[in-house]
């Protein structure tokens, strides 16, 4: 427990500093293991058994819900569902704007796909069904051509991927898409890149 909370204390702020920034703080939260488990191995010392099992489960406890009920709530405004359907969004109202008319929706009314890229919390985060264009062994159709079967309908849509398959489609949709967004990606290096199809 001990070696665990130090880990904790060393790494966290290592990794916060890349992924996300401003949270080095959350790696303090191996204090608790740190103390709980110094408390434990005093307790097993004198012979203390009883009394440092019930310190390493009130530890363990502590751990947990600092880390559910505070850590990943730090973490989760990270996530990029949430900014990349609002950037849908606004793209869609400014259209709207521009024709004259204005209708709001909290999620996009365009139909979205993903390239190479899938996560299920744009789904979620979407509101609707969310077309994933990947690479099919069964059907022998590639991402490509799911993503060119995508563009082909009618209308506004949007495609998003990640910035190592922008080169691709910009060569190979060149005329046809738009960089409208760019977001960090969750927990990983590169970014996320949202194209819009059509007027």
């Amino acid at each position: 427990m001990i070696a665990v909370g130090v880990g904790i204390v060393i790494a966290v702020p290592f990794i916060a500093a890349k992924f996300l920034p401003g949270e080095g703080r959350l790696g303090l939260l191996g204090l608790l293991l740190v103390l709980g488990g110094g408390w434990c191995w005093w307790k097993t010392s004198r012979g203390l058994y009883s009394d440092a099992a019930i310190t390493f489960v009130i530890t363990s406890a502590a751990f947990l819900i600092a880390v559910f009920g505070f850590a990943v709530l730090r973490v989760d405004r990270f996530q990029n569902a949430t900014p990349m359907m609002a950037a849908i969004c606004t793209d869609e109202e400014k259209a709207d704007e521009e024709k004259g008319s204005g209708v709001f929706s909290p999620h996009p009314r365009s139909p979205v796909a993903t390239y190479c890229f899938f996560r299920e919390s744009t789904v979620f985060y979407g509101g609707k069904p969310v077309t994933k264009c990947d690479d099919d062994e069964a059907s022998g159709r590639s991402a490509r051509q799911a993503l060119a079967q995508f563009l082909a309908k009618p209308g506004r849509s949007y495609v998003i991927t990640t910035d190592e398959y922008e080169p691709e489609l910009m060569k190979a949709f060149s005329n046809r898409l738009q960089v409208i967004h760019r977001e960090p990606r969750f927990l990983a290096d590169g970014k996320m890149v949202i194209f819009r199809h059509g007027d």
